[in-house]
């Protein structure tokens, strides 16, 4: 629990719809999902801090 709580609000999100996709949908259908999830994810604020949080050898800080 401790490192899901760690990890970007915005990718927990975006797992756990996939999940959902993921027990219902063929499997092109759940790759086409995990395409716009990763899409939408892309160059905003929580995937900007893990990367900045990463070079600089400390924890991402989200708000």
């Amino acid at each position: 629990a401790e490192e899901i709580a760690g990890r970007s609000p915005s990718a927990i999100r975006a797992a756990k719809r996939l999940i959902e996709v993921a027990e219902a949908a063929p499997r092109d259908a759940v790759l086409l999902a995990e395409s716009r999830e990763q899409a939408a994810l892309i160059g905003k604020p929580d995937q900007m801090e893990v990367i900045a949080a990463q070079m600089q050898g400390r924890a991402p800080v989200f708000k």
